[in-house]
Parts: structure tokens; sequence; C-alpha cells
């Protein structure tokens, strides 16, 4: 807790990582159990809770770095379920770096007439392109086709008689694979939680995490 940047004021709140962490697993990470959580009649069923974070330094004292929050929800196993990134700035004074924020875009809207001209001049070269002679043209072409390879004969992208999609891909490596099921889940997650009562999705959620753990089995 007295290295980490960010403290929460939830009692069972549990502090981890190093500073020579170089994975995800191994950073600094603050651990916050919802055990403390109650449905909400107001939110439509959601379940509810406040939590209450503070800092420890500012952004000064890293160079004023940009600064994000990434909030990831969790399972008991450690599956990602939902994943959310909130841009923050730690300052003594809100309301005057708030203040140079808005003269700093001010005067990038100033700016803005350059940046048509630019548009416009790079527009009058795409024109140009088009006029090239067609044996020049004919020869560009063929060559960017050389670098289109053909997609290999054993995957396969196809849709269902019942409108769903399936896919079948090979991958090189076994990390490589788990963190395409990761990400699948993630985002099968985040639509979850759009759509908490839609069954195809919640099933196919289900499915991905037997299929983390199946590919986990590999050897």
């Amino acid at each position: 807790m007295r290295e980490s940047l960010l403290r929460c004021e939830n009692p069972n709140t549990s502090y981890c990582g190093t500073s020579q962490g170089k994975s995800i697993e191994e950073r600094y990470s603050v651990l916050v159990p919802l055990n403390m959580s109650r449905s909400s009649h107001l939110g439509g069923g959601f379940v509810r809770q406040t939590l209450a974070f503070s800092f420890a330094c500012q952004n000064s004292c890293f160079g004023r770095k940009e600064t994000c929050l990434v909030f990831c929800l969790e399972n008991t196993t450690g599956d990602v379920l939902g994943q959310q990134v909130l841009c923050v700035k730690i300052c003594t004074c809100p309301k005057r770096d708030r203040n140079q924020d808005e003269r700093h875009l001010e005067s990038n809207k100033c700016k803005t007439p350059s940046i048509a001209s630019e548009d416009e001049e790079s527009s009058a070269k795409k024109r140009r392109r088009r006029t090239l002679p067609t044996d020049v043209k004919e020869e560009n072409e063929s060559n960017d086709s050389t670098d289109v390879q053909p997609v290999p004969s054993d995957w396969e992208v196809t849709r269902s008689l019942d409108g769903d999609y399936r896919l079948v891909v090979k991958c090189p490596k076994k990390e490589l694979l788990l963190q395409s099921i990761e990400g699948m889940i993630e985002k099968t997650a985040v639509e979850l939680l759009r759509n908490p009562h839609n069954i195809k999705i919640r099933q196919h959620a289900n499915h991905l995490l037997s299929l983390k753990k199946s590919a986990l089995k590999l050897t």
C-alpha cells in the first residue's frame, strides 16, 4: 500500500504488484472485493456499489504524464468479464488547469484553416494520382497484389442456418490462442452487460469460458 499510487477506502482492499512487474498480473493494482454490493431498484435491477479512491501523488510527480484508471471486473477465478478506462488528472488546482486546457483548445481552433489547406493539398495530390496513365496504374496494381496472401484452406468464416456466425482459425502459439480467446471473452462480457437478459449472449460467454479451460489443458 505504501508504494501504490491509488488508495481505496474499502477496508477489504488488497494492494498487489511490485515496481519490477512486467506483466499485468505483476504490476501495481488495487483489488477491491464487491462484498458490499446490493441491488438498486432505481438502477433497473443492476448491482451498484460506491467505491471511494484517493491518490498519493499528482501528475507533476511523474512528469505531468497522462493518467488513466483501468477498471476490470473479474470473477472468482480471475477471468476478466468487463473493462472500462477512465482518464484522470491529479492536481492541486483543478480550476486553474481546466482554464489552461480550455485556452489550449481555443488556440488549436485558430489553427484549423492551415489544417484545412493541408487537406485540400492532399486531396489535390489524390486527384493527380487518378490521372496517371493506364499502364502506370496497372503496374502499381500488379505490384500491390503480390502483398495479399491467400486465406488458408483450413480457415473458414461462414454463417449458419439459424443466423449465427462460425469462425475456424489456427494459431501458431498457445499464448496467442489464449489471448484471442480472452479478447473474445472481454468483448462478449461488455455486450452481456449491455444486454443482461439476452440468453444467446450469456450462452456464448459460458462457451468461451469453457473454451479457455480446454485451451489451458493443451500441451
